[in-house]
């Protein structure tokens, strides 16, 4: 009977084998874990709080009254001494320490930018970081707007929103983010806009009714008109479907046309809500006029895009500089989404 050559060298060919492959595996444990220990005690170690000398030749405009300063100029040094290819290999190391301590959130953060295509790419199965590389390049070259910003925001939950999207864009921390957010779910602040009483909002663009929902919850049937856009007429009938019942409401659809709120609406507007799905530069253009003679209260999406933050700001004080900028988070706690900045 002819034997099975495995019971004859099965023994000490296959356990010799295993022993060769139980080492490289040992060895590639103890490679990755020795670089993320040493990712991670680096992490602890490195700080980048600039000295009284460093504040004052680069971070001028930010004079440090608290740690939420100090914080926001730690950022701020943090990109200025790192090159963009050593800020992705960050935030690439930061996602792979994800991966190992929290799987579920690694996964949800990979669907999330799957779903959000505008904020770049992030699939380290193909070694596309693109969503990083975007961040990294933005940092880079907008510091100067970024310090800006933060020398404009109003009042220090607003900085401290700033503060948390940096930290997320960075080094995927969500905890700042969770810290932040308004859990209200009402952008229509009543600290900033106490009151509607015969008053007219626009909202452009309107798709499903929920900002003018929202404001009328804010302040009721009060107010004197409620102006809406829509992009094609069908748009505008599912509108006025959702939005029946709802009085002193004007539909407008802009078709393939920029619409022109200077134009359309006559006589001062005191809310402007503007959802431009990322035209929003294009958006306060059609508007200007308003803004530069009755500075009406306005909120503005500022997600669909990295700039888009730090763009909208500038472009509202240079049509109207008495504006007060303030920015709110309402998004997920997953990565940053659905910030508004509010100008009143």
């Amino acid at each position: 009977m002819q034997k099975d050559p495995h019971t004859v060298y099965g023994t000490s060919y296959g356990n010799s084998i295993m022993h060769q492959k139980e080492k490289a595996e040992n060895h590639l444990y103890q490679t990755v874990s020795g670089a993320e220990t040493t990712f991670r005690r680096k992490k602890a170690e490195i700080t980048f709080r600039p000295t009284n000398a460093q504040m004052q030749k680069h971070y001028s405009s930010v004079f440090p009254r608290n740690e939420t300063d100090m914080h926001f100029l730690e950022c701020m040094e943090e990109c200025r001494r790192r090159k963009a290819g050593s800020m992705v290999q960050y935030m690439k190391n930061s996602l792979f320490i994800l991966q190992q301590d929290n799987p579920a959130l690694y996964n949800d953060i990979l669907c999330f930018y799957r779903k959000h295509s505008h904020l770049g790419r992030l699939e380290p199965q193909s070694e596309d970081y693109s969503a990083f590389w975007m961040r990294a390049q933005l940092l880079q070259n907008y510091r100067s707007k970024v310090i800006r910003l933060y020398s404009l925001l109003a009042d220090y939950r607003s900085k401290r929103t700033l503060c948390a999207l940096l930290e997320n864009w960075m080094h995927l921390e969500t905890v700042p983010l969770q810290t932040v957010k308004d859990h209200s779910l009402q952008i229509f602040d009543q600290d900033f806009m106490p009151d509607a009483h015969g008053k007219k909002m626009v909202n452009l663009w309107a798709s499903e009714g929920n900002d003018i929902r929202n404001f009328i919850k804010a302040y009721g049937d009060v107010y004197d008109q409620i102006v809406c856009y829509t992009h094609t007429q069908e748009d505008a009938l599912k509108l006025t479907c959702g939005l029946r019942g709802i009085k002193r409401l004007q539909i407008f659809t802009s078709g393939d046309g920029t619409p022109n709120i200077d134009r359309d609406i006559p006589g001062p507007i005191d809310f402007i809500r503007l959802h431009g799905e990322g035209n929003e530069l294009q958006l306060l253009d059609c508007c200007s006029a308003q803004l530069a003679a009755y500075r009406p209260s306005l909120i503005v999406s500022a997600c669909f895009g990295y700039d888009a933050v730090f763009e909208i700001p500038e472009r509202i004080l240079r049509i109207n500089p008495s504006y007060r900028i303030y920015l709110r988070y309402f998004g997920d706690t997953t990565a940053a989404s659905d910030y508004y900045l509010i100008a009143i």
